[in-house]
């Protein structure tokens, strides 16, 4: 957006930029860039030609370090005969302001007959620092309206993600996390979390925490000693209600999208992401909570409804060595969720720490995203299969090993998009 000397820059979120200028005349030129986290003025100091000059630090380039959230900023420029550099008041004020700004790179001129002969060329230079991939667009009868940032990478640092995505850790307190340590390993990963997230102040709306079996629910934590005394007060027992837990959750957030599409409020409503950190197999007694169903259930309920399909995902962390475990986590893969689910395999004993956790977090993957990985591996299998047809009956083949998000990140390269695109 331009007007009189005056340009505004609308800055992604995770975009590192990079301000020089150059001088092509002789006339006092200066500009101020104003942003969300600098303000700094750069001058041609009175020299006719060559690089212009940050004031402050005397250097011929200026940046402004990344900002978790889309940004401004605004650069206004003047072109006098004055001997002395303006001040950041007259250089805000119409008077002193550039007649012109040509948007190419930025070319500043003096009067509207200039012709070309600009009187100082101002190069902005935005890199994104997120090399995650970009989304798809979402289907065509998506409603409007939706939040953008569900069109944008994965978030690549901590403070982004939780700025941006609704958290809700579930906590699996069923009798056998008393087994290999378990429940002490997700409560130290838990805990280390919530001290690198507090510390740092890397928390905007705070996230959310609950269990299988236990009331216990906060909501909007804000602060790591309320994850503690949470974890001190459960006491693992029961069994593996997830399917219940889960739902109830999805469910609550696709009503606050069906309650709130068709109004400003939409815009506003965060991804939500589930991260389920269990070590067993759901075992829930109702058939209607039977977790591959409530799964299959949700990605209907929000495709039926024309949400975005990255409104919503869930990411189930196993802790512990149960091969049951493991087998479901892979068979939720293979179900037609609408791809919102990913599973973390176990790594073994202490695996979880709470950095682990952090890259867990960082490496989630649109449902959009998976829904053409998925694409791509079904078409490669097909293709192998017609070139080297197996002599057993389809029937009997043993279906291929589905990858989780975090497998994929070894062996897959960027589909969409390039990283100079990302954001």
């Amino acid at each position: 957006m331009s007007q009189q000397g005056i340009i505004v820059f609308n800055i992604p979120p995770e975009w590192f930029v990079t301000v020089s200028a150059v001088s092509r005349r002789g006339h006092q030129q200066n500009a101020l860039f104003e942003g969300d986290a600098r303000v700094f003025q750069i001058s041609n100091l009175g020299t006719a030609q060559g690089m212009m000059l940050e004031t402050h630090t005397g250097q011929p380039s200026s940046t402004i370090s990344p900002f978790w959230e889309s940004t401004e900023l605004t650069v206004y420029c003047s072109n006098t005969t004055a001997t002395r550099a303006q001040t950041f008041a007259q250089l805000r004020s119409p008077e002193f302001r550039a007649h012109n700004v040509v948007v190419s790179e930025v070319f500043v001129e003096d009067n509207d007959q200039s012709a070309g002969d600009y009187d100082m060329l101002i190069v902005v230079n935005t890199q994104s620092i997120n090399r995650n991939q970009i989304p798809p667009p979402p289907p065509a009868n998506t409603n409007p309206g939706y939040n953008p940032v569900l069109d944008l990478p994965w978030p690549s640092t901590l403070e982004n993600y939780l700025h941006h995505y609704e958290t809700h850790f579930v906590v699996d307190d069923s009798g056998s996390m008393t087994q290999e340590n378990r429940w002490d390993e997700a409560g130290n990963a838990m805990t280390g979390l919530s001290h690198a997230i507090f510390d740092n102040g890397y928390y905007r709306d705070g996230f959310n925490m609950s269990f299988l079996n236990s009331s216990l629910f906060l909501r909007g934590i804000r602060d790591r000693e309320s994850v503690a005394t949470l974890l001190r007060n459960v006491t693992p027992l029961g069994g593996t209600p997830t399917g219940r837990t889960v739902g109830a959750v999805f469910s609550a957030h696709i009503d606050t999208l069906d309650r709130t599409v068709g109004t400003p409020e939409y815009a506003t409503v965060m991804p939500l992401n589930i991260v389920c950190i269990t070590d067993g197999a759901a075992n829930d007694p109702e058939p209607e909570n039977e977790l591959g169903a409530v799964l299959v259930a949700v990605g209907a309920r929000l495709a039926a409804a024309r949400h975005h399909p990255n409104s919503l995902g869930v990411q189930f962390v196993q802790v512990g060595s149960d091969a049951a475990a493991a087998a479901m986590l892979q068979e939720l893969l293979r179900l037609n969720t609408g791809h919102i689910v990913d599973t973390v395999p176990w790594e073994g004993p202490g695996s979880l720490s709470p950095a682990r956790l952090e890259r867990i977090l960082l490496g989630g993957l649109h449902p959009n995203i998976r829904a053409i990985r998925a694409r791509l591996a079904e078409e490669a299998r097909l293709l192998a299969e017609k070139s080297n047809p197996d002599s057993k009956p389809a029937a009997q083949r043993v279906p291929p090993k589905v990858m989780s998000a975090q497998e994929e990140a070894t062996l897959w390269p960027p589909v969409v998009g390039t990283p100079a695109d990302n954001e």
